[in-house]
């Protein structure tokens, strides 16, 4: 039958069954699929496929749902498990046993060695280099130059006294 969807497959067979119960075919008994069946018996199989496939969508429906739910569930629970690992460390302290009984454990503290040490030290000053960041001392003693504005092309120059240098006042 192919790749139909099961609207086709269920128009189709509703109008198998219709013509199967209105005892359009003259057989009876007629043996189809290994199997014999009464025009009856073979409408009702027939007519059988429209309900299980009823039954998968609404379990797929269902299924759907309960995930949905348990996603829900899960990530609410991840926050409470989360917030209560905080209050027993906040309550006994990292390293009391009340915390490894609740399955708890300790923040880690990173150990480095002394190399591991003083490669993130050079690339900590590397990177400031090249993105040419400074401390705060350093940016205090950074002082701008503001350039001495031009004569602009076509204004008159203005003497101490307020005329300008072709005798009008500006």
């Amino acid at each position: 039958m192919g790749n139909s969807s099961r609207d086709k497959k269920a128009g189709r067979d509703k109008t198998v069954v219709k013509a199967l119960r209105d005892g359009l075919l003259e057989l009876d008994p007629i043996a189809v699929g290994g199997r014999i069946f009464t025009q009856a018996e073979l409408a009702d199989f027939i007519d059988a496929r429209g309900a299980k496939a009823q039954a998968v969508l609404q379990s797929k429906a269902q299924w759907k749902a309960a995930i949905l739910a348990f996603k829900k569930h899960d990530a609410l629970t991840e926050t409470v498990l989360r917030d209560l690992r905080g209050v027993v460390i906040g309550a006994c302290g990292e390293e009391h046993p009340t915390v490894a009984k609740f399955g708890f454990r300790g923040r880690k503290k990173p150990v480095m060695t002394e190399e591991q040490k003083a490669v993130a030290s050079q690339r900590r000053k590397a990177t400031r280099q090249k993105r040419k960041t400074m401390g705060r001392k350093q940016r205090l003693a950074v002082k701008g130059v503001v350039p001495e504005p031009a004569a602009a092309a076509g204004t008159p120059e203005v003497d101490k006294d307020g005329t300008g240098t072709d005798g009008s006042s500006g």
